[in-house]
């Protein structure tokens, strides 16, 4: 992507979303830091139901919708 981050802000990331203090960012932190802190928000992406949490492999095309993906590209 062409992105380099300096490691000073790396480490200030990793320290900033670090909830057990081990250096490491778990996928819990993760989505504790992209989760939106609006009420609205993170109930509508919170309360989503999986469309294919019993599919073993899934389509590209079928990660979002089409609207989604209209808006994205």
């Amino acid at each position: 992507m062409g992105v380099f981050a300096h490691k000073d802000d790396v480490y200030t990331f990793v320290r900033r979303f670090d909830r057990d203090h081990d250096s490491k960012l778990l996928y819990s932190d993760y989505c504790d830091f992209m989760t939106p802190k609006d009420s609205y928000y993170k109930h509508a992406l919170t309360g989503r139901t999986p469309k294919y949490i019993h599919c073993k492999e899934v389509p590209r095309k079928n990660y979002f919708t089409d609207q989604s993906r209209d808006l994205f590209f």
